[in-house]
């Protein structure tokens, strides 16, 4: 009985892993935002669809963040996310030192959506 334990919780995790790593289904996301109207998926137009995609697809995998504005200009919006994602995800820095150049800078410029 014991030998059956572990091959299925290497099977379970290998499971779990799977489902974690797939992108958000896009038609699923929710924006936020006061400012503009958040867009549903259906609303959007092709350029808009194809920022969102990149974006779920991407290290982030969801749209916290300012995207809901940027998608009214979705060519920049996209390159904007790009960028942000190499800054952050992408950097020479070792992860941790590079998290705390980043809540340095939050602290000086009291960013509160970073600090929520």
């Amino acid at each position: 009985m014991r030998s059956y334990t572990i091959p299925a919780l290497i099977c379970l995790a290998t499971i779990l892993g799977a489902q974690q790593a797939a992108a958000p289904n896009p038609r699923d996301v929710v924006l936020a935002g006061d400012r503009f109207k958040p867009l549903k998926y259906d609303q959007m137009t092709a350029a808009q669809k194809t920022m969102i995609e990149n974006l779920l697809a991407g290290e982030r995998r969801g749209t916290g963040g300012p995207f809901n504005v940027l998608l009214r200009s979705p060519e920049i919006g996209d390159l904007a996310q790009k960028l942000g994602a190499g800054v952050r995800f992408h950097s020479s820095l070792p992860p941790k030192l590079n998290e705390l150049g980043i809540i340095i800078t939050v602290r000086y410029w009291t960013a509160q959506f970073e600090w929520n």
